[in-house]
């Protein structure tokens, strides 16, 4: 046997050694876990719990709280992005200043899913085995732990982006937001929000409830979204 395939088999268990750990320790932590065959209980649980989220997405929006710190937080940012484009100062509150947040919000989304995400994936896999650009997809197969994790997040950004785009282009289109405090603008901004800034660290490091609650509250404003447009046209 050559020391190649030497080295292949004892990288081979290595791997194999560190999936098993892996999977142990995070099943052994986890509060949503379903025993081998329970197919009817996941299938009911999680689809329970999903639609669980849509109405709780909905009352999250409107709750002030909510709208305040949404506002305030894209506010910020748009401020920091203006300064540094050089775009004029907006009036607070108005029509303008929302449609201006919901653009911002839908390409910060963007950059993350195609931008920052991709590069996430890739430092996800050499963690785990070389990276070769010629066959990027060979390293599929040995990602385990943390490498796998980063990389699964670019996978669900980019599996959930759609769902987005289409509700932020319908808005845009047919339901232009009125004010800061328009309710489908608050939506827009909960989504971004949750898969941005809980969801995606919440998936690195292995926080699983916080991961699987913030992804199913980001759809659930999105469907929430969809619904109040539905009974204003």
């Amino acid at each position: 046997m050559s020391d190649a395939n030497v080295d292949r088999i004892k990288r081979d268990a290595k791997d194999a050694a560190n999936k098993s750990k892996e999977v142990s320790r995070a099943l052994s932590n986890s509060l949503i876990d379903f025993s081998h065959g329970s197919t009817t209980q996941a299938g009911i649980t999680v689809t329970g719990f999903f639609l669980g989220c849509i109405p709780l997405s909905a009352g999250l929006a409107r709750t002030s709280f909510m709208q305040s710190f949404l506002t305030s937080t894209f506010r910020f940012g748009l401020n920091c992005f203006g300064g540094i484009a050089g775009a004029p100062t907006l009036i607070q509150g108005g029509s303008q200043e929302a449609m201006k947040l919901l653009i911002f919000a839908s390409a910060f989304n963007a950059f993350m899913t195609y931008a920052v995400t991709p590069g996430l994936s890739i430092a996800g896999q050499v963690t785990c085995v070389p990276y070769q650009n010629k066959e990027p997809r060979t390293a599929l197969k040995h990602l385990y732990g943390k490498g796998q994790r980063m990389y699964a997040t670019h996978q669900n950004m980019m599996e959930t982006f759609p769902i987005f785009a289409l509700t932020a282009g319908i808005i845009a289109s047919c339901a232009p937001p009125t004010s800061t405090s328009d309710v489908l603008l608050t939506y827009v901004l909960m989504h971004v929000f949750f898969k941005t800034a809980v969801y995606i660290p919440a998936y690195v490091f292995d926080i699983d409830v916080a991961r699987t609650t913030s992804h199913a509250l980001s759809i659930g404003a999105c469907v929430s979204a969809l619904w109040n447009i539905m009974t204003r046209v």
